[in-house]
């Protein structure tokens, strides 16, 4: 069951509950792996990002670091960012609320916490159908991750 008193800390150290986030907006939690594989995973971030982040869906992006490590990690991706919000989560409590254990995911809240899709490790297959699902939901174009070459080959790394 997500916890929806759970605070989430941004990389500036501002926090906010998961309930406040989800009263206004649907977010769309994107659990990235960090270092080389983070690199390697931009194009996926993008490609949300750019698609369903134009409907009302509010990607983040969640690194299991601490504030600091997490800004370094995330630096050299600046221009690919983009205005993505940027979580941090060391202990993995929002991963846990969220039942990921694996990474990268993809998680959906609609309104209230209720959860809309949620996909875990990397095929994109298993993603493009779960986005799928938000963009039926939000009744907006999903992202095509089917044939972009730039994507990397399917991979998981389990939340310490």
């Amino acid at each position: 069951m997500t916890d929806l008193n759970l605070k989430l800390t941004d990389i500036n150290g501002k926090s906010q509950t998961l309930a406040n986030l989800t009263m206004l907006f649907e977010p769309g939690f994107i659990f990235v792996p960090a270092g080389r594989d983070l690199g390697d995973f931009m194009p996926v971030v993008n490609e949300v990002y750019k698609t369903l982040g134009s409907a009302s869906l509010v990607c983040s992006i969640v690194v299991t670091l601490p504030i600091e490590q997490t800004k370094e990690v995330t630096a050299q991706f600046k221009e690919d960012l983009h205005d993505i919000k940027i979580f941090v989560d060391p202990k993995g409590e929002l991963a846990q609320s969220l039942g990921v254990t694996k990474l990268p995911s993809f998680v959906h809240l609609g309104i209230n916490g209720i959860e809309v899709s949620k996909v875990q490790g990397w095929s994109i297959q298993s993603w493009q159908t779960a986005l799928d699902k938000s963009a039926k939901y939000l009744k907006w174009t999903s992202p095509q991750l089917l044939g972009n070459r730039k994507l990397p080959k399917p991979f998981f790394t389990s939340i310490a």
